[in-house]
């Protein structure tokens, strides 16, 4: 059976291996070098990633076959301003709480009721760079402003003023029939 990595190459991968965490639990700290920073902004669609880094311990539950991951990333980016188009800076601290479990697995309910809904790994191991990839995006704000930045109120009006309203002309239809 082939691996997620074999049939993928991620821009920021670090896989750690179940052979790793079946010893305990591992402490993890990663961070992206310039390149994969680079590729990493234009897969995400941002201006820069200036700096992303995580810490991290993954942990197999007790009698499970589940992964638990925690921790914390950082990132600093920089987006585009959605009214401007200047650079945006952000700095991003996120934490991680993260369940992965087998794909044959069956969510059990715990004491209190709830199901654990892992998230499904490889046979080889967590692709702890992916991930933390994936919390990023999360993470990021979806429509950055520019503190500067204003959309003006008379476009604002003006937009809405120029919308049609679907039903607008049946009402002089029905006002002429009468």
């Amino acid at each position: 059976m082939k691996s997620m990595k074999d049939m993928m190459e991620f821009e920021f991968s670090r896989l750690v291996t179940f052979e790793d965490i079946d010893g305990g639990p591992v402490e993890k700290h990663i961070e992206a070098g310039a390149a994969e920073r680079a590729t990493l902004a234009a897969r995400l669609d941002i201006a820069a990633v200036a700096s992303l880094a995580a810490e991290m311990v993954l942990r197999r539950r007790m009698g499970s076959p589940l992964v638990e991951v925690v921790g914390r990333f950082t990132a600093d980016v920089t987006q585009t301003c959605v009214v401007t188009g200047a650079p945006v800076a952000d700095h991003i601290e996120d934490v991680i709480d993260e369940l992965y479990g087998p794909e044959d697995y069956e969510p059990d309910e715990d004491a209190e009721g709830n199901e654990a809904f892992p998230e499904l790994f490889d046979v080889g191991g967590i692709d702890i760079g992916e991930m933390v990839t994936q919390l990023l995006t999360l993470s990021l704000n979806p429509a950055p402003q520019a503190a500067e930045a204003e959309i003006p109120r008379d476009a604002v009006a003006s937009e809405a003023s120029d919308r049609r309203r679907p039903f607008a002309d049946l009402g002089e239809l029905l006002k002429k029939r009468s």
